[in-house]
């Protein structure tokens, strides 16, 4: 039998009272997973566009760096 299963099957035989206590408490961590999960996204969105200008930094520098080398070579 499945864990699933089984905590049906004891939620079920569980007196009313009980029921909405447990069903609340799944609502709960639902809605805190929920929220987490949004939170989790929100950060990694506002990374990407750090991300990126980082990237775009390093390479500018490699081009002027590049450039330089090149310039060298050419004296």
């Amino acid at each position: 039998m499945q864990l699933d299963e089984q905590l049906q099957q004891h939620v079920f035989s569980l007196p009313m009272e009980l029921k909405a206590e447990v069903l609340d408490f799944v609502l709960f961590l639902e809605q805190k997973q929920e929220r987490q999960a949004k939170e989790q996204l929100k950060a990694l969105m506002s990374a990407v566009p750090a991300s990126v200008n980082l990237a775009d930094e390093l390479i500018a520098d490699r081009r002027q760096e590049a450039e330089k080398e090149q310039a060298e070579m050419d004296k």
